[in-house]
């Protein structure tokens, strides 16, 4: 997060183009992640299977196949923090392209405004991620 935050302050002008592949990146992660949750528990059960085959017993368990599906759950939380974190450097730079004497300014403001819409649809859409924006 170090580098983000570096290079956040050295290049504000790629604010607006961060956060816009930010969202991409970030909305396309559910198709990428119910894909690998598929193969994930593809890949349990068989495990699951498997170790029960060696026992002599042929019945799945769910419960252990259950298991490895919140572990995964639980990494995609903690994943998505992260991304978020990497992001709040970049959001401090957002009032310079609201202020009439900021090199950085925009006064079509669509570039702003789509990015606070982003912010607000991850704050409303993905509750259960840890959102921490930095006060400036």
């Amino acid at each position: 997060m170090h580098f983000s935050d570096k290079l956040s302050q050295s290049a504000p002008g790629l604010t607006l183009d961060f956060m816009k592949e930010f969202s991409i990146g970030y909305d396309e992660s559910p198709v990428v992640q119910n894909q690998s949750a598929a193969i994930l528990r593809k890949y349990s059960m068989m495990q699951v299977l498997h170790f029960n085959s060696e026992l002599g017993n042929t019945e799945s368990t769910p419960v252990d196949v259950q298991r490895a599906i919140m572990d995964k759950e639980r990494s995609l939380r903690w994943q998505k923090s992260i991304c978020l974190n990497y992001v709040q450097p970049w959001i401090r730079n957002l009032a310079r392209f609201r202020d009439p004497s900021s090199e950085l300014f925009d006064p079509s403001e669509e570039g702003v405004r789509s990015v606070i819409r982003m912010i607000i649809n991850i704050t409303i859409r993905d509750t259960e991620v840890s959102w921490n924006v930095p006060r400036s």
